[in-house]
């Protein structure tokens, strides 16, 4: 007994803050390498005495609970040292003191809760404090303002604190600040029954605050519903052993998203994954008790996993933590997962490059690391590790189903249809395009991806023709918002003999380059009549360079695709709706004084015509609200956010539209009038949105808008166009332009609703009309 005894004084639980990612494909020939300590017991910055608990944060610095060392101690990434964070005066009870801690959790604002299990409580130590302030219990007992021997700790979203009191064979539930509280699982004695635990060490909460237990000396994990009188077994429970659906004194329990649950099971030295349901254990990696390398844990007393879903352990046998580096998924890189994999590839081979070589001079080697050689390196190993994530994940994308659609003599393209991705047009001489298609299924295709904004997207695709040894490409480089990685702010740690520790904050960058349109299948095969209408006029403006106008402002607060909207736009009234070339008027990037004469302009025509008139006015840019009066405004390329004076009313641009009789007057507004805009609005820096007043508008006039109250106009970036301007264009096209605005303003109002909903965003087109013509407006057509 008193073997197992003394294992209660020195094992663990598992604590964590959220929940990860599914961590589903684990490597399980790859072994665990030592990231803290390993070097001995001890008491050195570089050694551990029996670590249990441990705790892993976003930037992966990892704390452990130093047991009989008396202290927390905090690795960064890569050092050769700990940091004492709590503790480190001795054993004791003073508030600068701990006596054999255990449990840890940190929080968002990097508080540091202490299981401290001897002192019977849980201490806080604020970030760079001397001492740590009692936040529960204090002494030792089973009453409910008390502890016996508290192991872990987690810190729920709410913000309620839950504490593995093994001693009294319960979880207890405190809330932050009262002094005592309130026992959620257990508390009827040791047992083995459902409603008892018998020595619960690990812990763990997901997000449906369920709570999963280590129940250490039954063998099981037990799973706690919130205000359950009993748990269920999840994991184990079929006695001690060694079988696949056998625990034996499991200390350390976390779950990932799936619900899948890991478990550190210490009698057995592994460690056990148990799928949603399962009644059979998974071994995940095999201690061995006889090797006690750096390489080879032999008995894991506590259990983490970060977010991306590397495993570390606390061994109490090497005194070490332990890391098992997950495979990583290059089928799902979000820009989180490329900045997380970037910053790990450059830290440990910075860590490499920073040490001194056996046969490397002192002098030669301070030439090596120089402030100006270590920046030129890490922009290095960026670059590199942005390769290395585009080779790999191009090997994981197979164009070998592509579909080839129709040729378009006139435009001499292909569109091909590439699975998992969007259509995309390739140019092909009229002359060679009959062999191009004859030879389609022997035609070979590289490609190369991008890292842009939304991860790595398609960059070039090259096609070769064996028979006739013709290449042909389609490169989607220029049409991309392309971003580099570039370090933000560069850390390093020095002791007296060498550089470690080398972190770096990094971020992914837009890089300021200029767009190439690229046709889409709205841009291409346009519809043509040979029809005319003589007494049609359109007013088209597209401003998307605010940049160039206007000093102070960046690229995010152009508006993406507005001169292709208007150009792509005036095509369909020339060929599509027949309006003589001569009565479209274009404005691109246009001032304040052109939008004034172009409204003059399409005005006297109008006065012209004596009623005769159907007009089309287009706009493609900013909007903004006055923040006082709400007014919206059209705004200029040269007029800034903050002096609307110089904008346009769009009240002013309905009454120049309809000061004269007209057959019909349409205006299509690809523009949002909240402060929010495609990429950043203008007055993002003040982080506002303002709901616009909606005008009134009177006479023979429907307005088409591209959203309503607050929100803002997306980008439908493979497309290259506004969503509202692709699915108005997209409507045109199949109808040859021939659609009644009853049908045009639904199709629009749900395929923008639809599209952007599938990405997570809102944004619902509407349509208003002139009094006048409330009976009838949905009648109306452009041809």
């Amino acid at each position: 007994m008193k073997n197992v005894l003394i294992l209660i004084v020195f094992l663990n639980l598992t604590i964590s803050y959220s929940q990860t990612q599914n961590y589903s494909s684990y490597e399980t020939s790859a072994s665990f390498i030592t990231i803290a300590g390993g070097i001995g017991q001890g008491d050195s910055e570089n050694q551990l005495n029996i670590p249990s608990g441990i705790f892993v944060d976003d930037k992966e610095n990892v704390y452990v609970a130093d047991t009989y060392n008396h202290r927390i101690q905090m690795w960064t990434p890569g050092a050769k040292k700990g940091i004492t964070v709590a503790g480190g005066k001795g054993r004791g009870n003073e508030a600068n003191q701990l006596n054999r801690p255990s449990g840890i959790f940190v929080d968002i604002k990097g508080n540091i809760y202490v299981a401290d299990t001897y002192n019977h409580r849980i201490q806080m130590w604020a970030p760079g404090a001397w001492n740590g302030i009692t936040v529960a219990g204090g002494s030792q007992g089973s009453a409910d303002d008390q502890f016996n021997l508290p192991y872990s700790i987690f810190i729920s979203a709410q913000g309620e604190m839950f504490v593995s009191d093994a001693g009294n064979h319960r979880i207890q539930k405190w809330v932050l600040g009262e002094r005592k509280g309130v026992t959620v699982a257990g508390g009827k004695g040791r047992g083995n029954k459902l409603n008892q635990l018998n020595r619960p060490f690990g812990l763990f909460l997901d997000t449906e605050e369920n709570i999963y237990i280590a129940d250490s000396f039954n063998h099981r994990i037990q799973k706690w519903a919130p205000g359950a009188r009993e748990g269920i077994t999840v994991a184990g429970g079929n006695e001690s052993g060694n079988a696949a659906n056998q625990l034996n004194m499991p200390t350390g329990v976390f779950v990932d998203e799936q619900y899948n649950i890991y478990i550190a099971d210490n009698g057995n030295n592994r460690v056990q994954k148990w799928n949603l349901g399962a009644i059979e254990g998974i071994t995940i990696s095999v201690g061995n008790e006889n090797d006690t390398s750096k390489s080879q844990f032999v008995s894991a007393s506590s259990i983490f996993i970060d977010r991306i879903g590397n495993i570390y352990i606390s061994n109490i046998k090497s005194h070490s933590v332990q890391k098992k580096y997950k495979r990583f998924d290059y089928t799902n890189l979000t820009k989180d997962r490329i900045n997380f994999f970037i910053q790990n590839f450059v830290n440990e081979e910075m860590n490499n490059w920073n040490k001194k070589g056996e046969f490397e001079k002192s002098s030669s080697y301070q030439l090596r690391v120089s402030e100006a050689n270590r920046k030129q390196k890490i922009k290095d190993l960026q670059q590199l590790a942005i390769t290395k994530l585009e080779n790999e994940y191009s090997k994981t994308v197979d164009f070998g189903s592509s579909i080839l659609g129709s040729y378009d003599a006139d435009n001499e393209v292909f569109t091909v249809k590439l699975g998992g991705f969007e259509e995309i047009t390739i140019n092909v001489k009229l002359e060679e395009a009959p062999l191009f298609k004859e030879n389609w299924n022997e035609i070979l295709k590289t490609k190369k991806f991008i890292l842009t904004e939304n991860g790595f997207e398609l960059s070039s695709l090259n096609f070769y023709n064996p028979k006739t040894s013709k290449k042909y490409s389609y490169n989607y480089l220029q049409n991309k918002n392309v971003y580099a990685y570039e370090n933000n702010n560069l850390k390093k740690e020095y002791n007296s003999s060498d550089k470690q520790g080398i972190g770096v904050d990094s971020e992914l960058k837009k890089v300021d380059k200029k767009k190439e349109v690229i046709k889409s299948d709205v841009d291409i095969n346009i519809p043509e009549t040979t029809s005319k209408q003589m007494n049609t006029y359109a007013l088209i403006i597209g401003n998307e360079d605010y940049k160039s106008k206007q000093s102070g402002l960046t690229l995010e607060q152009n508006v993406d695709f507005a001169e292709n909207d208007a150009d792509v736009f005036a095509l369909y009234c020339k060929k599509t709706l027949g309006i003589p070339n001569k009565q479209v008027k274009i404005l691109k990037n246009a001032t304040a004084a052109e939008i004034r004469q172009g409204l003059a302009w399409i005005n006297n025509l109008s006065d012209i015509e004596n009623g005769n008139a159907k007009i089309i006015f287009y706009y493609s840019g900013h909007g903004l609200p006055d923040q006082q009066t709400k007014e919206p405004y059209l705004i200029p390329v040269d007029v800034s956010g903050t002096h609307l004076d110089y904008a346009i009313k769009l009240s002013d641009v309905y009454k120049s539209l309809t000061e004269f009789p007209a057959q019909q007057i349409t205006v299509f507004l690809d523009a949002c009038f909240s402060g929010g805009a495609r990429n950043q609005g203008l007055l993002a820096m003040k982080g506002i949105k303002v709901k616009a007043m909606k005008n009134i508008v009177f006479g023979n006039i429907v307005v088409f808008s591209s959203s309503s109250g607050i929100e803002s106009s997306a980008v439908y970036r493979e497309k290259q166009h506004g969503y509202f301007t692709y699915f108005l264009l997209k409507k045109l096209k199949e109808t040859e332009g021939k659609v009644d605005y009853n049908n045009l303003s639904r199709f629009i109002k749900y395929s923008v609703r639809k599209e952007v909903g599938l990405k997570g965003i809102i944004q619902t087109p509407q349509v208003n009309v002139g009094i006048e013509v409330e009976n009838e407006w949905m009648l109306w057509k452009l041809k």
